[in-house]
């Protein structure tokens, strides 16, 4: 089985955790509010992609 649906889970779910931290922090500048936000939309893309490989995997055993 590969490493690969693991780290791509846990990659993502360590993106959002981050760009959430990013959004929820008080800072005066919209840009870096724009970057947790989209820091948080590719974690959970990274997630959703590595869970679908890992429900892939499975199924292949």
């Amino acid at each position: 089985m590969s490493r690969w649906p693991a780290l791509l889970t846990t990659t993502g779910v360590l993106l959002v955790a981050a760009g959430l931290t990013v959004v929820m922090v008080e800072m005066p500048s919209p840009q870096i509010d724009t970057a947790g936000g989209l820091l948080a939309i590719i974690g959970l893309g990274l997630t959703f992609a590595g869970a679908v490989r890992w429900t892939r995997s499975w199924s292949d055993l």
